[in-house]
């Protein structure tokens, strides 16, 4: 219906304010207003009150609908045929992304993505006419492998696994992948990804380094990393998918330079084990342990070094 405007007959809206398009949308004032900041209608930290917050009617028009539409969460899940559980796994394997990043707002999800999802699985799905047997669901198989349902669902859509489905079920919940496919692919993907770290140079293991001078208490060794103490990287192992301490041909040389191990002070010496801890002993060098904290059997080598080179120059002599 048409409105009159200073005696006008207008017959669409060019002009909103915040307050107007709530009342139009039935969306609260403060979601709205966070939705048309993020969308540039107007600028982060407008204090003007909300009644005299204008923009174009006609530019956020499509926003405006589309605010309207938007769900919970769980709303979401029942349009999908999902589970709640498994609606918050495509959440965060970042497969369903929200309207807004704003945690206090609830109504921010897309209908039309999760049955978006439903459909392009169900355009690459096979009837499943076991039943189930042999088949896992997706929440399962990522629960399995310790892996975001993100990554099966991007397998899926690469055809590296074949997604299927129980006949006449259209449901998210309803589609599974083989076991055995499964296995295949997760042993696949370890392999290729060994192969990568396996091919990065002159990188190895926190804990392998430690073993290669002579230190096998890992903990005490990662501990002293953690402490600042020696250099490494975080990473995240491309088979366990835990994080992991890997150290670099810098990291190592670093370590040297600062450190020693009676493995260490053997090979750059040549003095015999117990040779090198009777003179650390006689000369009161003590193992690295800055406010009492236990490293092992690490010491620094501006103490220990010039003890072993004198004693290693006397026996030449």
């Amino acid at each position: 219906m048409a409105e009159f405007l200073l005696g006008r007959e207008v017959s669409e809206r060019r002009l909103h304010s915040v307050r107007t398009a709530s009342l139009e949308t039935g969306v609260g004032e403060v979601a709205l207003e966070q939705f048309l900041t993020e969308a540039g209608a107007f600028t982060p930290g407008d204090d003007r009150p909300r009644s005299r917050r204008t923009f174009p009617a006609n530019i956020y028009a499509p926003l405006l609908a589309e605010v309207a539409s938007l769900v919970t969460a769980i709303g979401l899940a029942q349009a999908m045929g999902a589970t709640r559980g498994e609606v918050e796994a495509l959440i965060r394997g970042g497969v369903l992304t929200p309207r807004t990043q704003n945690a206090s707002i609830k109504l921010k999800w897309r209908i039309q993505d999760g049955l978006a999802l439903n459909a392009e699985l169900q355009a690459l799905a096979v009837p499943n006419p076991s039943g189930g047997q042999g088949w896992e669901r997706l929440q399962a198989a990522s629960a399995r492998a310790h892996m975001p349902v993100g990554d099966f669902i991007s397998a899926i859509r690469a055809g590296e696994l074949q997604v299927g489905r129980v006949a006449a079920d259209e449901s998210y919940h309803g589609f599974s992948v083989r076991k055995l496919s499964v296995d295949r692919w997760l042993k696949a993907r370890a392999d290729h990804a060994m192969r990568a770290v396996d091919a990065l140079p002159n990188v190895m293991s926190a804990a392998e380094f430690a073993r290669s001078i002579g230190l096998r208490d890992k903990r005490r060794f990662q501990a002293l990393i953690e402490a600042g103490h020696a250099e490494a990287l975080e990473t995240v192992h491309p088979v366990t998918r835990r994080m992991q301490l890997r150290m670099t041909e810098a990291h190592i040389a670093s370590f040297h330079e600062k450190f020693l191990t009676l493995t260490s002070m053997q090979a750059e010496t040549g003095l015999h084990r117990n040779s090198i801890l009777s003179l650390l002993r006689a000369a009161s060098v003590g193992v690295f342990a800055p406010e009492g904290l236990d490293f092992g059997p690490i010491y620094l080598r501006q103490e220990a070094m010039p003890v072993l080179l004198t004693a290693s120059g006397r026996e030449k002599r």
